[in-house]
């Protein structure tokens, strides 16, 4: 597969987020390749534990499924800023590990690591 040089949202070195009622704001982050680059998780559930983690396939295959990254849990009512570490390009896939296996919440999406020219 030939790594991405476009991404269907924009290409941010921060990307914000808010989660509420089970959901996330949005469902595409982009970032540069091959630089670390920070996503802001704003928690606005108060009393439910979100969390935030990068899979190399689909959010549901945990099983033979790595990790890139894996992000601490975030209390409701709190921001947390999660430092991604330089990825190399191409479809990675997001998730709050708690709320993402569910088909009435929106807390998975899709996570383009952008080659740049």
């Amino acid at each position: 597969a030939t790594a991405p040089t476009t991404a269907p949202c924009p290409v941010r070195t921060v990307n914000v987020v808010f989660e509420k009622n089970l959901m996330y704001s949005k469902s595409c982050l982009a970032v540069p390749a091959g630089v670390a680059t920070e996503v802001v998780m704003v928690n606005e559930d108060l009393g439910v534990i979100h969390d935030f983690d990068i899979w190399t396939k689909n959010f549901l295959r945990y099983g033979d499924n790595p990790k890139p990254f894996s992000g601490l849990e975030q209390d409701g009512g709190s921001a947390e800023i999660y430092n991604i570490p330089a990825l190399k390009a191409g479809r990675y896939f997001f998730d709050c590990s708690y709320h993402a296996s569910s088909p009435s919440t929106g807390m998975h999406g899709t996570f383009w690591v952008v080659r740049q020219s």
